[in-house]
């Protein structure tokens, strides 16, 4: 435990370190879901299993009860820890606790005193071994405090440059140990929200290792006392926090929307197969998307330089991030259509399969979120008001998917809730795509065109051969395949991203694993 101890300051804040373990974690992370999804599918069958996820995406609106505080924090205290203002960041970060403390115990209470309720405006239902839905959401109000309390120790670590640490505690507890003993509860038939028992415990334990790593490093930021109302700067908090909120507001919106509205109107059995067939689509576009992990931070700094040479150079890296991602984004869908029947076969079985117009509005979804993304993270960090256009965009084509899936639910077509968030996303993609060309002085149409236009078409152009063309035999499998490399090939062309770009970005990936500390 002493040499881990040694280990773990020497590479606190190894940004090297952090994004290998990332990496790795992505990859174990990605393996164990498919794994205990399928287990734990076989032990609550599809109606318990639906209401589960169901559950998640209601308590995951528990997370919004910090009002974005916990990235305020991040932000504020990075900027006070690198000015070395430590006697101000004691007292902000006292105000912070206080703060944290009291939106967590409304939150907490809020879930707790409405759990009679809430079960039916949420359109929930008992099904076999799903126990009280009542006490479910009681725990779903703890689980909240828990969360938001957690978020305080974690922006803390962040600002500390603490990037390795938390890596380990939630690949081992909260995706390995946490659904293994929910796994091991659902077996024995234990109720719904004493299955649930564990994440919380996983919560709570991650946040007291961070905790104690947060002590070793640096020990009165890990202080948890004192706790003072500071009226000046809660307002500061303020300043940032709404902004940030609107950020959350949105993504859990294009998270849990569709959960949510198939368990009101088709009940919780449909959720398995909706949510596992979109299995692929989501590792894809986490795995594309750290490529903004990497690429960002120095673009941000270039951005906000006056030198024309550092803007110039943000420009070039920037159109380099989207045209990286728009391929693999175009790649991964063409892929997702060709191989989803088989994999959905495999892993749990022919009955979980769904139509080939809903793959396709998956695979839209994962080709324009992958696509739009660098212009999304560069209008998070262009300008003083970045964060808060960011946060109006999102929250704002978030209502959007709200409004089209429930009126698709409404409708009773299913495909229509993931269409919905395929429209959302593209409206996203274009406003960002649209703010960036003219703050770059950039042809907004060259941009349009490789973000939006051409994922799309592409995507929709796979799904009309996947129609054709089904991998069931050996020469729709060869057909099917050719099709496809030669869209690939298309859009490598169209995109500009030749075998020169390519020998460049594997210069860059080589060297940013070579390079020292």
């Amino acid at each position: 435990m002493d040499k881990l101890r040694k280990w773990l300051l020497a590479n606190r804040t190894s940004v090297r370190m952090a994004f290998i373990l990332r990496i790795c974690g992505m990859g174990v992370g990605s393996l164990a879901s498919l794994v205990f999804a399928r287990l734990l599918l076989r032990a609550m069958g599809d109606g318990l299993n639906g209401l589960y996820l169901a559950y998640l995406a209601a308590a995951g609106l528990g997370g919004l009860g910090d009002l974005g505080v916990s990235m305020s924090v991040a932000v504020r205290a990075g900027q006070m820890v690198g000015e070395k203002k430590d006697e101000e960041l004691r007292k902000y970060l006292a105000s912070a606790r206080a703060l944290v403390l009291i939106l967590s115990l409304l939150m907490g209470c809020s879930f707790i005193l409405l759990s009679p309720w809430l079960p039916h405006w949420l359109h929930f239902k008992e099904v076999p071994g799903s126990g009280s839905l009542k006490v479910l959401f009681v725990y779903a109000g703890v689980s909240a405090a828990l969360t938001i309390l957690a978020g305080y120790i974690h922006s803390v670590n962040f600002a500390f440059g603490t990037v390795t640490w938390p890596v380990l505690p939630t690949i081992l507890i909260g995706q390995i140990s946490a659904p293994f003993f929910h796994w091991l509860l659902a077996r024995q038939g234990f109720p719904l929200w004493v299955q649930v028992l564990p994440y919380g415990a996983a919560t709570l334990l991650n946040a007291w290792l961070a905790w104690r790593m947060l002590k070793w490093a640096h020990p009165w930021l890990g202080n948890l006392l004192p706790i003072v109302i500071n009226r000046r700067i809660w307002g500061d908090l303020a300043t940032t926090s709404v902004w940030s909120f609107l950020c959350s507001m949105g993504w859990l919106i294009y998270r849990s929307t569709d959960r949510l509205l198939i368990n009101a109107g088709f009940g919780s059995a449909v959720i398995p197969a909706y949510n596992y067939n979109y299995k692929l689509c989501d590792l894809a576009t986490t795995l594309i998307l750290t490529a903004s992990f990497v690429s960002v931070p120095k673009i941000t700094q270039w951005l906000a330089s006056k030198e024309p040479a550092d803007r110039q150079r943000a420009l070039t890296e920037s159109m380099r991030l989207n045209t990286f991602q728009t391929l693999l984004g175009c790649m991964a869908a063409l892929v997702y259509l060709g191989i989803n029947d088989a994999f959905i076969r495999l892993w749990l079985g022919p009955q979980y399969q769904v139509p080939l117009f809903l793959q396709l509005a998956f695979a839209w979804n994962l080709a324009v979120t992958t696509s739009g993304d660098a212009a999304l993270q560069m209008t998070f960090r262009f300008g003083n008001d970045g964060l808060k256009i960011a946060g109006l965009a999102i929250a704002g084509t978030g209502i959007l998917n709200l409004a089209l899936s429930y009126a698709a639910m409404k409708m009773h077509w299913i495909a229509g809730i993931a269409v919905a968030t395929a429209i959302a996303q593209s409206g996203l993609t274009l406003f960002c795509g649209v703010r960036i060309c003219r703050r770059l002085e950039i042809p907004m149409i060259r941009w349009v065109a490789r973000c939006w236009v051409l994922p799309v078409t592409v995507v929709t152009l796979g799904g009309g051969i996947r129609y054709l063309l089904a991998p069931d035999t050996v020469g729709g499998a060869i057909g099917l395949v050719a099709a496809f490399g030669a869209l690939m090939a298309g859009v490598a062309w169209g995109s500009g991203f030749g075998l020169r770009a390519f020998a460049d970005e594997w210069r860059t990936l080589r060297s940013m694993i070579n390079a020292k500390r």
